[in-house]
């Protein structure tokens, strides 16, 4: 169960309590010298239990493929450097780095601190999880049409939680990076047990580039414009749930 398998992670030595992050590593004390050079590290440093920010990325990254939602977002709180303290960080949180030193680490004035020993690999899993979470695993599809053909359709699917969410009931995020995308939600969204992965979509709005525009009754939007998108022609697209 996958479930299970995040609880007992979450439970085991690899969480680090103080910072809420996870570990490269268990405490390596009494292991052999042979095992490799993690050893000449301090607890805490690089490969000796350290926080790997592109392997704990690969970790958030399962939990939102396994459809975890509500575990992937509370770690993400915490895991994800764009919401860490960058006085606790000690560098911009546009910027990731290759380990984050654990409260294993001797100095404690170090937890929490973001080192760049080399280029970090996290880049491409973070851009994963915010494509899925921004339009979902498949966003371009082919589907059967009236005409019993098979063309090409863009149909998003969001994983989004209510605190990513503007006060007005909106989320926007670059499409391919052209289009700006916008999810909107009705008056008492936040007060509902509703999560956006769960709703029907009511209708797509869109503007391409030329100005025109178009509306569409549910969430699938036609060739037409999935061509469009996919060729970055498109200005906006607007998602009413």
């Amino acid at each position: 169960d996958k479930r299970e398998v995040y609880a007992k992670v979450k439970a085991s030595n690899l969480y680090d309590k103080k910072l809420q992050l996870y570990t490269i590593s268990e405490s390596l004390v009494g292991q052999p010298i042979g095992i490799g050079r993690m050893m000449a590290f301090a607890p805490g440093w690089l490969e000796n239990q350290s926080v790997w920010t592109h392997m704990s990325y690969k970790w958030y990254l399962e939990l939102l493929r396994a459809k975890l939602y509500d575990e992937f977002f509370t770690e993400i709180k915490t895991g994800f450097v764009p919401f860490m303290s960058s006085k606790v960080y000690g560098r911009s949180p546009l910027e990731a780095s290759s380990f984050i030193v654990s409260s294993a680490f001797p100095d404690e004035r170090l937890h929490g601190q973001g080192f760049l020993a080399r280029l970090s690999g996290s880049t491409a899993e973070f851009l994963s999880m915010y494509n899925l979470m921004a339009v979902g695993r498949a966003p371009f599809v082919i589907e059967k049409t009236d005409d019993d053909d098979h063309a090409l359709a863009l149909k998003p699917r969001p994983a989004l939680p209510k605190w990513l969410f503007q006060s007005d009931g909106t989320a926007s995020f670059l499409f391919l990076g052209k289009t700006w995308l916008t999810y909107h939600v009705k008056d008492g969204f936040f007060e509902s047990d509703d999560n956006i992965w769960e709703m029907d979509i009511e209708k797509i709005e869109y503007e391409m580039d030329d100005g025109t525009t178009g509306e569409v009754d549910g969430g699938t939007l036609g060739k037409t414009v999935a061509y469009a998108a996919r060729n970055r022609r498109v200005k906006t697209i607007d998602v009413y749930y």
